[in-house]
């Protein structure tokens, strides 16, 4: 497995994931996981404005929070 890359001080923090019991079920428009999807958009575009790979800087992220 290939050790990601150091998670650089411009970057900004992803958005925390929300966990599947936090979401009613009720069908709500726009759901928990709406807000979520729409966050981690933003989060995207402003870390590809900074020249990074989003999903490279996810993975730094992950690979942080387990430790």
């Amino acid at each position: 497995m290939a050790t990601p890359v150091p998670i650089p001080p411009s970057a900004p923090r992803p958005p925390d994931k929300p966990d599947p019991l936090e979401c009613c079920g009720r069908g709500c428009c726009p759901c928990i996981f709406d807000y979520y999807e729409d966050a981690l958009a933003r989060w995207e575009a402003s870390v590809r404005k900074l020249g990074l790979d989003p999903a490279e800087v996810l993975k730094a992220f992950d690979a942080e929070t387990r430790r």
